[in-house]
């Protein structure tokens, strides 16, 4: 465990020098021939040069945040001590190793199985194998975090084994390969709509389309989602299809709650806590006679962060707004197919 700690502080503070490629070799290589303790290896490397931190403890309120536009998600960051921004460097060091080496799919085809197969060959008490579960399952939606933050989505879809694949040839739950792919299919629609100027469910047109006509809603869904739906059925046998149709189901896969969550969040009442932070840490700022130096540093710092995040966040709602009723008009005219 400790050599797993300084294993990982190590990638991630000397992250330019550090050889990441023996090291993600061994843990591949040991995973390959059952030695599942070195998944707690890589939870240290990803953890530190992602700075992404488990969200398993979220209040509600926090949960809908973490699924906002780009400021409000930085609120909850400074809450839970997520440093994903501070690591981009090394997130992205990381992830581009992981890509060159071919690792990527496997570690992911590994830490999706692994929960199943330890289950299948403990013998340790339920109370205990149901926590280690937890950890592992903790452990892979924080590799699937970093992935979508440090993998450029021009560069997702060759980096990533295609869900069928992922389903059929490597027993990945549906669950788990559809959470690596959501984010990626929502951003594809996003661009679809601007690329081809969709209109909103309030008429607007976001671009202006070859020929001048708009892309509809139908056509948006079919030149992301359509070849995919097309060959579901291929590779989730198990499912019966007379009772759910294969429409319904990559619709609902899809989403994010960032699609269709808009109205449980108010960006104005964000911007005026917000606001009321500023005040505060300024006010607190003054006293700097009273303040031991790593408390001003951490203020000083946050008072930054706070005033970044202002900056941003009445456009994230705009956009956020944007984005949630072109989602309601694809799911209006996508409806009709369920």
């Amino acid at each position: 465990q400790n050599l797993a700690q300084f294993t990982g502080r190590m990638a991630d503070a000397h992250f330019r020098r550090f050889g990441l490629r023996p090291v993600l070799s061994l843990i591949v290589k040991s995973l390959r021939a059952g030695a599942h303790e070195f998944a707690g290896v890589f939870e240290h490397i990803i953890t530190e040069m992602s700075g992404i931190r488990a969200i398993t403890n979220l209040t509600a309120r926090q949960a809908i945040m973490m699924n906002a536009g780009k400021s409000v998600r930085k609120m909850v960051y400074l809450v839970i001590g997520d440093k994903r921004l501070a690591h981009a460097l090394s997130g992205a060091t990381l992830f581009r190793e992981l890509m060159r080496s071919g690792y990527m799919s496997e570690l992911f085809i590994f830490l999706a199985n692994l929960a199943l197969s330890i289950s299948d060959s403990s013998r340790a008490p339920l109370k205990i194998l149901n926590r280690k579960c937890d950890e592992l399952f903790s452990l892979l939606h924080t590799f699937i975090q970093a992935a979508q933050a440090n993998i450029p989505i021009a560069d997702f879809a060759q980096a990533a084994l295609p869900v069928d694949r992922l389903v059929k040839e490597y027993n990945v739950e549906p669950q788990w390969a559809f959470e690596l792919w959501r984010e990626y299919w929502s951003a594809e629609m996003r661009r679809e709509w601007h690329a081809h100027g969709g209109a909103s469910a309030h008429g607007d047109v976001s671009a202006s389309a070859p020929g001048g006509a708009p892309a509809s809603a139908d056509e948006i869904y079919e030149s992301v989602l359509g070849g995919f739906r097309d060959n579901i059925k291929d590779f989730l046998p198990g499912i019966d299809w007379n009772l759910l149709t294969p429409d319904f189901y990559c619709t609902f896969w899809q989403l994010t709650l960032y699609d269709i969550d808009y109205e449980m969040l108010s960006y104005s009442e964000e911007q005026e806590s917000i606001k009321l932070r500023i005040t505060n840490n300024r006010q607190m700022l003054k006293n700097v006679d009273d303040m031991p130096t790593k408390e001003y540093r951490r203020l000083n710092s946050e008072l930054g962060t706070l005033e970044g995040i202002l900056t941003g966040i009445k456009s994230d709602g705009q956009k956020h707004k944007k984005n949630y009723h072109q989602v309601l008009e694809i799911l209006e005219k996508q409806k009709n197919k369920w």
